[in-house]
């Protein structure tokens, strides 16, 4: 059987190194590097960063570098849970400040040892792929020996992260479901890896698709291919799955590893290295399992491209949710064009029409639906709990509602970002027993408050203030279950009275850590399974009756209404978040597909007074409206 092979990086200026890298990268996909310039101690240094125990802490948001047990789903297409692992990822640092990142106090009084190794993996890098080069003879008018240096200069913008990984022991029973880390391959140009003391990695081996061990070798770094070198040999080189694995001599041990992900630059083009090696070889899919060409999936341009594909398809690891602007739907009336065709409220976000994507606030959009009554019209959706695009089909009409206040396709909608949607949530952490919050029914660890029809929450204070303001007060919420994927209506009643710590008596957490997991679409809908409260049987979700199309954000153009022009467009246009036409997040009934949510009568646009909770809302609302102004005063609000 295949092992994976040594190789002696102290000959890298020799042509036999560089062929031994090229003939490994044939036939696994990985390598071992000895004498390749980190230092032991370097590496002992970091690997004692993994261990701080300060980093289960940073669960504020702009401390967005943490990731939790079984948060991170490798291969979702076989896993039922998350991996067990817990890690924190380091953004590129641009300047000598970390670029996207806030780092947490410990961190930050090592920050210059962080810098210095960060900068000492890609200078690694960058050797190695000296070494791909000129064992793939590049001509020097093409680049020569620097083809990918050129593409991957440490100070531009690109998607390079220096991630600690930490494989908590299983102190109890190995459930069949967890494993440390799924099988995968990486999406960038290459990754190294430092492994300390405990093994487990495997790596599946590409002629014969068997499983060998990848295990720790002293002084050794492990080097693999990823998707993006994989593409831009037309498949020469081999981007491998690999996984992390129980077994019986590691199981109730701690595991630590360091890996640095290489990236292009975002800009870089993806055109295939101009090698003879490469002359007879047919192209392979950047992003597997993907067909260009077909049902409009463009195929990316530029490795920034790749990246953004591979958050939005392929749901990768180190990728973010997509980021833009877009129509935030707010409400859908039952029985509705937007109603039929199954749009969400609070996860679904409106970016396109008819393939002009909707970058700015405007008109464009209220002028589509006008010109297009009774006829078919294409909405390009992105949802924040799948994090992805589709498309769906539906005719704008004045004939589903009497009322004309209803619109054409029966929805109310916000031009916001919809960047950190799943963030802006309250995730529901331990229960206590006889508390308001067992009372109401909220499930520990798998619910999310997601909005209420009192007030628009904008940030994690909002959701506090509104609980001091209905202290001893019914309370509506909306209510996001993560294990079911439905929403319902939970009344609950804050009070200090209930004999508990708090006035819900249960924890509550907020930001990054807590945002909503992506929904795992191996789950059929139609399985049966019993809720968790009295549920009836519009709570539990169903599927809409047009079926809509994945696609992507690329096939869309853009609309700019100061020349009243329409152009292609590859990517998201920023602009500033538009408030002008803001409203109250107060659907009569957040989604009747979803929730079964009593009809409740407007008072006016932005206060709902409901029969059931039977209290005089209007005034509860003006002291949150108080409070609120009163942070903004104070600095508090965004």
């Amino acid at each position: 059987m295949e092992q994976i092979p040594i190789i002696d990086f102290s000959l890298f200026d020799q042509i036999d190194c560089s062929k031994e890298i090229k003939r490994a990268s044939e036939t696994i996909g990985f390598f071992y590097l000895k004498n390749h310039g980190i230092s032991q101690d370097e590496a002992k240094e970091f690997f004692d960063l993994s261990k701080e125990e300060k980093l289960k802490y940073t669960v504020n948001e702009n401390y967005n570098g943490y990731v939790s047990v079984h948060q991170e789903m490798l291969d979702p297409s076989n896993q039922k849970i998350g991996d067990w692992k817990e890690c924190f990822n380091f953004g590129k640092l641009h300047h000598e400040k970390p670029r996207s990142q806030i780092l947490p106090p410990y961190f930050e009084g090592k920050s210059e040892f962080i810098n210095k190794f960060e900068k000492k993996c890609h200078q690694l890098c960058m050797k190695i792929l000296q070494a791909f080069a000129i064992a793939l003879e590049i001509p020097p008018e093409e680049g020569g020996k620097n083809w990918f240096e050129q593409r991957h200069k440490y100070e531009n913008d690109s998607g390079d992260t220096l991630r600690i990984l930490h494989y908590p022991p299983i102190k109890h029973n190995i459930d069949e479901k967890d494993i440390r880390a799924g099988s995968h391959t990486d999406y960038g140009t290459l990754t190294i890896l430092f492994q300390k003391d405990i093994g487990g990695l495997e790596v599946e081996l590409p002629s014969t698709k068997q499983w060998i061990s990848a295990p720790v070798i002293n002084d050794c770094v492990l080097i693999n291919i990823a998707d993006l070198l994989e593409y831009w040999s037309k498949g020469l080189f081999k981007s491998t799955k690999h996984r992390v694995v129980f077994n019986d001599d590691t199981v109730k041990k701690d595991r630590y590893s360091i890996a640095y992900f290489c990236h292009a630059e975002n800009d870089a083009g993806l055109d295939p290295i101009p090698s003879k090696y490469l002359e007879n070889l047919v192209p392979v899919n950047l992003e597997k399992g993907i067909s260009y060409g077909v049902d409009g999936v463009k195929k990316p341009s530029t490795a920034g491209e790749h990246l953004i594909y591979f958050c939005i398809e392929m749901g990768g690891t180190q990728s973010t949710e997509a980021k833009g602007y877009g129509y935030h739907v707010l409400r859908v009336q039952e029985n509705s064009p937007a109603y039929t065709v199954g749009i969400e409220p609070f996860f679904d976000y409106i970016v396109g029409i008819n393939g002009v994507q909707l970058v700015i606030d405007s008109s464009y959009l209220q002028e589509q639906l006008l010109l297009n009554i009774d006829k078919e019209v294409i909405l390009l959706i992105y949802s924040t709990k799948e994090q992805e695009f589709r498309e769906v089909s539906l005719i704008p009409n004045k004939d589903w509602s009497s009322n004309s206040q209803d619109g054409l396709i029966g929805c109310s909608i916000r031009y916001c970002l919809y960047e950190s949607t799943n963030e802006n949530v309250w995730h529901i952490l331990d229960v206590a027993v006889d508390s308001p919050a067992e009372m109401a029914g909220l499930v520990s660890m798998t619910d999310y408050v997601i909005g209420t029809p009192h007030a628009t929450l904008r940030n994690e204070s909002d959701f506090y203030d509104l609980i001091d303001v209905y202290l001893g007060k019914p309370l509506r919420l909306y209510v996001y279950n993560a294990d079911f994927d439905v929403c319902r209506e939970v009344i609950i009643v804050p009070n200090h009275e209930w004999g508990g710590e708090g006035s819900l008596g249960c924890g509550v957490g907020y930001g990054y850590l807590h945002r909503i997991p992506k929904t795992n679409k191996f789950k059929s809908h139609e399985q049966e399974f019993t809720l968790p409260w009295d549920a009836s049987p519009q709570e539990t979700r169903m599927e809409s009756s047009v079926p809509a199309t994945t696609t992507n954000l690329t096939n869309y153009q853009h609309y700019n209404p100061e020349n009243d022009t329409i152009t292609p467009t590859l990517y998201h246009v920023e602009s500033n978040n538009n408030e002008q036409n803001a409203e109250f997040f107060t659907p009569a009934n957040l989604q009747p597909k979803m929730m079964n949510i009593e009809k409740v009568s407007n008072e006016s646009e932005n206060i709902i007074t409901s029969e059931k909770v039977g209290i005089n809302d209007r005034e509860i609302e003006e002291a949150f409206e108080e409070k609120v102004i009163l942070n903004e005063k104070q600095g508090k609000q965004d």
